[in-house]
């Protein structure tokens, strides 16, 4: 199968875990990654394929729009799929792994070595600090931006015992102690959610954005002297659905921005975590305006209606403030 000649023959090693699955590639690197289906219940790969070849269908150079990259996804392998066997896939993962539903998509690559000793030397106990960098797991490094929460005092002035550069949670404060440019991460979030929303018409439910290498031959991005060359990516579409035109569909919006994690600035913050909210408000508010415009140049009332909700979910978002509940 052509889908799979990208993939080295070579073992795979797991690079990260969800609670959709596990995520793998190969161990000589390479460009591509095999999401597995093996977590918790409820959760579909199936429709994270459908949500993500729609968007990739609708991107311009692999970005949304002027926003965040989002990868490309190149097949659904299914548990029953022969090329489990035929093209040995299976043989490649650990004894013991059996076949199951399984998306193979292009692979986000991590931060660079100079970003991942910043942040083990400024965050990590120095009594694991050597051993943080020996471990081969933490090479697979991707941020995580919460603009949306800071680190509570305590927690900020004593290192956790834990410490692993997967997925690693960068709280609003650390972004500030880095000097990264967190208007313009709000700014790329918005976006990216206004786009979902109002032109795809997908809710956008526990999206992640993360801050990672940019794609290989693209001048994406920031560059940043403590965490080297980066861009900002969108993915983890499993639990997206499609959203209506109507009060019920902001409300479902509205849920989604609630319910996931605190990546975008919150309302009803202080000092520069309200201008950032004010950022991201006016940046979404613009380009879902933008959709509004080009819908109503062919009709006029359905335009109208959708500046409306689009203005909507943004009063809804302070209204709603501790209503929506993670996992709730």
């Amino acid at each position: 199968m052509e889908v799979f000649s990208n993939i080295h023959q070579d073992t795979f090693e797991r690079i990260g875990q969800g609670f959709c699955g596990t995520v793998w590639a190969t161990t000589r690197g390479g460009s591509t990654c095999i999401k597995r289906e093996d977590g918790g219940p409820g959760r579909s790969l199936n429709n994270e394929y459908q949500v993500q070849t729609l968007i990739n269908a609708w991107m311009a150079d692999g970005t949304l729009a002027g926003g965040p990259s989002v990868p490309s996804c190149h097949h659904l392998l299914e548990k029953d799929d022969p090329a489990w066997h035929t093209s040995r896939i299976l043989d490649r993962f650990p004894e013991g792994y059996e076949p199951c539903n399984a998306m193979i998509s292009e692979k986000i690559q991590p931060i660079a070595e100079q970003g991942r000793r910043e942040l083990i030397y400024r965050y990590c106990p120095p009594e694991i600090q050597q051993q943080i960098l020996d471990d081969r797991k933490n090479q697979h490094c991707l941020v995580r931006p919460y603009l949306g929460r800071r680190r509570r005092h305590a927690q900020s002035n004593s290192r956790c015992r834990f410490f692993s550069l997967r997925n690693y949670s960068l709280h609003m404060d650390q972004v500030e102690e880095l000097s990264l440019p967190f208007f313009e991460y709000a700014r790329f979030m918005a976006r990216a959610l206004a786009l979902l929303n109002w032109e795809l018409r997908i809710d956008g439910n526990d999206v992640e954005f993360v801050l990672a290498a940019p794609r290989p031959g693209q001048h994406l991005g920031w560059e940043s002297t403590h965490i080297g060359r980066h861009a900002m990516w969108m993915l983890d579409f499993d639990c997206c659905r499609p959203v209506m035109e109507s009060d019920e569909g902001v409300e479902q919006i509205v849920r989604a921005f609630w319910r996931n994690d605190p990546y975008c600035p919150r309302p009803g913050e202080m000092g520069v975590d309200e201008h950032l909210w004010e950022a991201f408000a006016e940046e979404y508010r613009q380009v879902g305006l933008e959709v509004a415009r080009s819908r109503g140049a062919a009709d006029v009332e359905e335009g109208q209606k959708l500046e409306r909700l689009v203005n909507r979910v943004l009063e809804r978002i302070p209204e709603t403030k501790g209503v929506y509940v993670k996992g709730y």
